[in-house]
């Protein structure tokens, strides 16, 4: 398929239906209970065929005659966001944190550009990839758009091939970003240097290695610490990281358990203890779900 030339610039209203609350299970020991913000009255964003196991992608176009060609072949495979300027299309991503972001650059009320800009400027949001759609051709404006932190710039009219290669080429990057940090930070690896993403996993690392001993800081206590949401939290630390909130906290107290067990001579369940565990059996039930071995078998492992 190949883009439309057409330009019918008229956005029909559409009803919106209510976020779906984002609650992660809760954990024996730290009962993590996270619950998304509540969404703005009568401004939910459509969902197209929503799943939590599809990418969401947040398209922001004026054009209706674009929109409806990128929702036909995007549709089948992503969760589909759409706003129709630059000020809606920040709030949605503000809101929802989406995966990647695909703009215009012109645009009424706010353009593809400053909405670059100000995407990579928001710590809860410079993680995301974004592609810029424009009928702009010269090497000066693709240069412009990269310079505002643009990952990709395509030309209308486009195929529609050409967006879904680069949209699955970003993705895919930032999944092996994701396994980088993660080992940087169990690892204890010094930061990158001007990495925000790394900054932020820094952060929140520190934040619960500080609060280890408590059996009671939960998810929202860390997005409390870190001035956002427990919901905002979710989808930043899933983006960057490819754990929830619970989850990588979870894997930080065991990591801190591995190394005590490794070099210091306390009881098991004075280790539990210190990382975060009253629980001494459920303390080696996890410990060895995440590493095949009981806290004693990894204590007699050769070093």
């Amino acid at each position: 398929m190949i883009l439309p030339l057409q330009h019918s610039g008229v956005w029909k209203s559409q009803t919106r239906n209510q976020n779906e609350a984002d609650i992660s299970s809760g954990m024996k020991v730290f009962p993590e209970i996270e619950k998304s913000l509540s969404p703005r009255a009568g401004t939910e964003p459509i969902r197209e065929g929503h799943s939590k196991l599809r990418p969401t992608v947040l398209l922001i176009e004026d054009n209706e005659d674009v929109l409806l060609f990128v929702k036909s072949f995007l549709s089948a495979e992503y969760n589909l966001v759409m706003a129709h300027d630059g000020i809606e299309g920040m709030e949605l991503a503000t809101e929802l944190i989406p995966d990647i972001i695909v703009t215009d650059i012109m645009m009424p009320n706010k353009d593809g550009l400053t909405l670059c800009r100000e995407i990579r400027e928001s710590a809860l949001l410079n993680h995301i990839p974004i592609i810029l759609l424009t009928a702009r051709s010269t090497l000066d404006d693709q240069l412009k758009g990269l310079k505002y932190g643009a990952d990709a710039y395509i030309r209308k009219p486009f195929h529609s091939g050409e967006l879904l290669v680069q949209m699955e080429t970003l993705l895919g990057n930032r999944h092996l970003l994701k396994e980088k940090y993660m080992r940087s930070i169990l690892k204890n690896d010094a930061t990158p240097k001007k990495d925000v993403n790394m900054d932020f996993l820094q952060k929140a690392t520190d934040i619960v290695y500080s609060e280890m001993h408590n059996p009671h800081f939960t998810v929202v206590s860390l997005a409390e610490k870190l001035c956002i949401s427990s919901s905002q939290l979710n989808r930043k630390l899933s983006a960057i990281s490819g754990y929830t909130p619970s989850e990588f906290m979870m894997r930080l107290r065991i990591e801190c358990a591995k190394k005590r067990l490794a070099l210091e001579d306390k009881s098991i369940g004075q280790i539990a203890y210190d990382c975060g565990f009253y629980d001494i059996a459920y303390f080696s039930r996890t410990f060895k779900r995440f590493t095949q071995l009981s806290p004693s078998q990894y204590r007699r492992l050769p070093r």
